[in-house]
């Protein structure tokens, strides 16, 4: 003729429903972030970096997984980067490569070569503006640069030191988009990755010449 489930059987059968459907609901959860549908991607960059070359490829991406939260980490050097990723603040980041440690996977995306940028105002006479320009031929530049703690400008000084040759910088700034702004109102000479130099046509009064002998950064 059928049982009655007691006072504790019907808490028992309650407690059971709820954890079972906990249970089926994080299987579920499981699945969307196995296929990237959910979740939250924590990008560590410079600024100027995401505004020049990562927002279309972030609308695509927010396209193909509507799901997924993006979340900046701003950073100011490549050390911040890693520091970000080390801490667990950040899943990937985009920087210029150098030595990271074993811990971290780095794999190239782009490899740029080095161009000087500077006002064509300033071009010597019967030189061609686009022809690339010796690492020698640097020596005399009133050169704008990065910190001296920034990767790319380390690697930029070592590179010319084998090859004898000291910058003399006349100004230090963030970022090579500020190094571009100084080059064309005249205060010296951007030696930046020509990935930099990729819309010179806002900049009317700009010239970018390859640098020789440097390898791509």
């Amino acid at each position: 003729r059928g049982v009655t489930p007691t006072a504790a059987a019907r808490v028992l059968l309650a407690t059971a429903t709820e954890a079972l459907g906990a249970l089926d609901a994080g299987r579920r959860e499981l699945d969307r972030l196995r296929t990237g549908d959910t979740g939250t991607l924590r990008m560590a960059t410079g600024g100027t970096t995401l505004r020049h070359f990562m927002v279309h490829p972030l609308a695509r991406f927010r396209e193909r997984h509507p799901g997924i939260t993006f979340e900046y980490v701003s950073a100011t050097s490549t050390g911040q980067c890693l520091e970000a990723l080390r801490a667990d603040r950040a899943d990937l980041a985009f920087v210029t490569i150098g030595a990271a440690g074993g811990e971290l996977d780095q794999r190239p995306v782009v490899r740029t070569p080095w161009v000087l940028v500077a006002s064509a105002l300033g071009q010597v006479a019967g030189v061609d503006p686009d022809a690339p320009v010796g690492p020698a031929e640097l020596r005399s530049l009133r050169a704008i640069g990065m910190p001296a703690h920034s990767t790319s400008r380390g690697q930029l000084d070592e590179q010319l030191a084998m090859r004898g040759v000291r910058l003399d910088y006349t100004a230090i700034v963030d970022d090579p988009d500020t190094a571009v702004m100084l080059a064309e109102l005249s205060v010296g000479q951007a030696i930046v990755p020509a990935l930099w130099a990729h819309d010179l046509e806002r900049h009317g009064g700009l010239r970018a010449r390859p640098v020789d002998g440097l390898d791509p950064v």
